[in-house]
């Protein structure tokens, strides 16, 4: 009986047991195993701490919550039990209720962000972060660039050390990415000479130029380019483990306009070389090309980050909303003073974008395509009736898409004829883009870290232009499947911050910072970031030593760049001396012995190499031929920079001139006419250098004009040989101004006959005849028929009428042996003249002139009283002061 009653007994419990059991699954998702009340005691604290951590409102399953109706169950049976402890078991639930309703997620309260309970709970650490250190890359990046990367490194380094877990980020980028890489490795396998291209054979046959057996013409910037690719790609990686929830998403834009905002002051107050007073200067250092520009997008992102954030912001957070008011304007004011069109454009633009979208969102389909419809007509009929706008957006803009398509296609049209499917090899398109594309000019390699559509293609080629096309397609239709999720919040923001990227990448992107790539990276993650926990790619000790390397490499960069090592490519060009060369470059300032211990230091495919070899030679005095070979060389790496051989012809000018005509001829003899001011400076240039300035005349046969300019710089014994040896139709010109200066000159050297017989042919195109008569009668010696022509030809000077003051007593004294007062020395001369005292006007009119800044008409009148005075000599003289004081054009040397 009693193993009966023992069994019953235990069927009754198991079957209570799995009454409540079955009720369990039925309410919840908590574990079958039955648990102690002090485990589920200690199961509820712990998934109330959960709930703590999460404050955004993404639906959350509560265990513990869905068995409180069986916890009640239980308390009131022992309740029942032990009715003195019920009023202790209720406060004590009371006090759980309240602490569980406490850890409900509320994103969205109306009180300031900064003393919400909730802030504390909003997860942005790494993105903050990533935030600040992206603006500290770009402001050390206007100094140098090699320490900006090397900061980059360490800085990827120590996230890799501090979290070490590098997650999948789907099928499709993780095959993207793998072929990036192993792509890019293709640079640096050997290449055959049957594959070479086009120009690439050339430089070997008929210029004796060899790039080596590499895809890649410059292996050692090829390997910095793949290393910072490399970094890119794991910090992308790195990305989808940071954490981060609603409330962090709104501190993220807050943290992005305070960067923009600091970035403006510090640009506005210090301009665009913030940290140069910590540098060394003399092209010690490397600074990013168009930095300006970085900022302006960076204007860009945080204006449409502020626009964001008023607008999500407004109903809800009133001092926020007002955060992200001041963010538009502040970031619109940068934009204005920064005079960047294109950036200014690119943000309204977005902000128009972003603006539909939200008050389009939610809204029925019929709602949506009026609305559109609508905005198009609007804008249809604006810009119809406003020409100004249309010519804009038509003319301006429309012209520089179209510029840049023309280039576009010119290379692909290049990269389809020679067959270069797989490019030329990571960071050489600034080398190579001048032998596939007329249209693109030679670009110095200082500092350069440009990434835009056609270096993209001339590095990667068609392949590489395919892949680009299938990331885009990608990144399109999944950020398109996951934008209608209301509960991810600025997503489309986000879609908007790479749309300006992309718009970069497509245009105008010759230099971006690697602060820029880091704010990319982090917002194109965003765009497409899911909730999903994906399998870990490397374990946890490997991504421990990744982020060593990239420690140590980047303590690498930046002890190179201090020092300034000759391992990096940045450095090698600063030791080359090459930025400084241009048309204006004093050669005598680089001695031939740093050139030759810098030579070595010189990257073969760098265009200015040849141009220092050249250098050299002509310093060590080797023969002609190899001074020519090396410089058609350097044509050759620059066959579209219009004046590589007028710099040519500077370098040879000291060493070898008849070479330098050579060159010089070989750039003036096609349009020559607007090369006018080029000949000028090579004429002023040559001034003072006879030998060189006798050989120009080799030049004078290219243009008239040529003939005469080069005659005005003659001495006096030159010019009279000059005239004498050619006919005056050699000295016809249209230009009015240069024609008068030639025949005042045939008269000061007293060609009368030459001039008659100029005035004679060409009579009618001549401007200031009179005048030249004036200055044949002077030259003739008769001063008061060439005082009468010139009286008679320029319009006389009126004096200031001042009215006399009563009270005010005008002193001869007073006015001569004081500063001059301009009110009483006019009365006095006026007074003179009026009692045809002129030797007592002109004395007022001296200390009128001995003014800071004295008027026009007491020039005149200085020549006017010597003339009534009949000192017709002084008075010539006087009368050609004024003229050029008055700006007279034909009394003005060019010279």
């Amino acid at each position: 009986m009693q193993e009966r009653n023992r069994e019953s007994r235990k069927r009754n419990r198991k079957s209570r047991f799995d009454s409540r059991r079955t009720l369990e699954d039925k309410t919840s998702q908590s574990k079958p195993k039955e648990l102690n009340p002090v485990e589920k005691r200690n199961q509820r604290i712990e998934q109330n701490k959960k709930k703590s951590r999460r404050a955004d409102n993404r639906k959350v399953h509560h265990p513990s919550k869905k068995a409180s109706s069986l916890n009640r169950d239980k308390e009131s049976r022992v309740s029942k039990k032990k009715p003195k402890n019920s009023g202790k078991r209720a406060s004590l639930k009371k006090a759980t209720s309240k602490e569980r309703k406490s850890h409900h997620p509320k994103t969205r309260k109306l009180s300031n962000l900064f003393t919400n309970k909730d802030f504390r709970r909003s997860e942005y650490v790494f993105f903050g972060l990533g935030l600040i250190f992206a603006y500290l890359f770009l402001l050390v990046s206007s100094v140098d660039t090699v320490i900006s990367e090397g900061l980059f490194f360490i800085y990827l380094g120590v996230l890799l050390l501090r979290r070490p877990s590098i997650y999948s980020q789907g099928r499709f980028i993780d095959i993207f990415a793998i072929g990036i890489v192993l792509y890019s490795l293709g640079a640096f396998l050997p290449k055959f000479s049957y594959f070479f291209p086009e120009w690439r054979a050339l430089a070997y046959d008929q210029y004796d130029i060899s790039f080596g057996f590499l895809g890649t013409i410059m292996p050692l910037k090829s390997l910095e380019a793949f290393l910072m690719l490399v970094a890119a790609i794991v910090l992308y990686y790195h990305i989808s483990c940071w954490k981060i929830n609603n409330l962090g998403k709104e501190v993220l834009l807050i943290l992005l306009i305070g960067v923009s905002f600091f970035a403006g002051c510090v640009q506005y107050f210090v301009g665009n070389y913030p940290l140069g007073f910590l540098l060394h200067e003399n092209f010690a250092h490397s600074p990013i090309k168009d930095y300006s520009a970085n900022l302006n997008l960076l204007y860009s992102v945080g204006g449409l980050g502020s626009l964001a954030l008023f607008f999500d912001s407004f109903k809800s957070k009133k001092i926020v909303s007002v955060i992200g008011f001041i963010g538009v304007l502040l970031n619109l004011f940068f934009l204005i003073h920064g005079q960047s069109f294109f950036y200014y454009t690119l943000f309204f633009g977005l902000s128009f974008l972003l603006i539909v979208r939200l008050y389009l969102r939610g809204r029925p389909i019929i709602e949506k395509l009026l609305t559109l419809i609508s905005i198009i007509l609007c804008f249809t009929v604006f810009f119809y009736f406003n020409e100004t706008w249309r010519s804009i957006w038509v003319d301006d803009l429309g012209g520089f898409f179209l510029s840049k398509g023309k280039e576009f296609w010119s290379l692909l049209l290049g990269s389809l004829k020679q067959l270069n499917f797989f490019g030329n090899g990571i960071a050489t398109a600034h080398s190579i883009l001048p032998q596939l594309s007329p249209l693109e000019y030679f670009k110095d390699d200082f500092s350069y870290r440009g990434s835009y559509l056609k270096a993209y293609m001339s590095d990667f080629g068609l392949v590489g232009l395919v892949a680009f096309i299938l990331f885009g397609n990608y990144w399109i239709s999944q950020h398109s499947s996951i934008l209608n999720d209301s509960k991810k919040r600025h997503r489309f923001f986000y879609a908007l911050i790479v749309i300006a990227f992309f718009v970069r990448f497509l245009m105008m992107s010759e230099g971006s910072s690697v602060g820029l790539l880091l704010i990319l990276l982090m917002f194109l993650h965003l765009s497409l970031r899911l909730e999903t926990n994906y399998l870990p790619i490397f374990s946890k000790k490997f991504c421990q030593l990744m982020g060593i390397f990239w420690l140590c490499l980047g303590m690498l960069w930046l002890s190179i760049s201090i020092t300034n090592v000759p391992l990096l490519s940045d450095v090698r060009y600063r030791l080359s001396y090459a930025y400084q060369f241009n048309e204006d470059v004093d050669f005598k300032a680089l001695p031939i012995k740093n050139v030759e211990e810098k030579d070595r230091f010189i990257s073969k495919g760098n265009p200015k190499k040849y141009f220092l070899k050249s250098y050299q030679l002509l310093e060590s005095k080797s023969d002609k031929e190899a001074i020519v070979k090396t410089l058609h060389k350097t044509v050759f790496f620059e066959p579209n920079n219009p004046k590589i051989f007028l710099q040519n012809g500077y370098l040879l000018s000291d060493y070898a001139v008849k070479l330098a005509i050579d060159a010089w001829i070989a750039y003036f003899q096609y349009s020559p006419l607007k090369k006018l001011d080029d000949y000028l400076s090579l004429v002023y240039y040559s001034k003072d250098k006879s030998e060189l300035l006798s050989h120009l005349e080799r030049l004078s046969y290219l243009a008239n004009e040529y003939a005469v300019e080069l005659a005005l710089v003659l001495n006096d014994l030159d010019f009279q040989k000059y005239i004498e040896s050619h006919s005056l139709d050699r000295f016809f010109v249209s230009n009015r101004n240069s024609q008068f200066q030639f025949l005042k000159r045939l008269l000061e050297e007293g060609f009368f006959d030459k001039y008659s017989d100029y005035i004679t042919e060409y009579g009618n195109d001549i401007l200031n005849l009179a005048i030249l008569e004036a200055i044949k009668q002077k030259e003739l010696a008769n001063f008061e028929q060439a005082l009468l022509i010139l009286r008679e030809t320029i319009l006389p000077e009126k004096i200031d009428i001042f009215e006399g003051d009563e009270d005010k007593k005008y002193i001869p004294r007073v006015f001569l042996k004081n500063y001059p007062d301009l009110e009483m020395g006019v009365v006095l001369m006026n007074s003179a003249i009026h009692e045809k005292n002129y030797e007592q006007a002109l004395i007022y009119v001296d200390h009128i002139l001995s003014m800071n800044n004295p008027p026009n008409y007491a020039y005149y009148w200085k020549a006017e009283l010597l003339y009534r005075m009949k000192d017709y000599i002084d008075s010539w003289f006087a009368f050609v002061t004024y003229l050029e004081k008055a700006n007279f054009q034909q009394f003005i040397s060019k010279h």
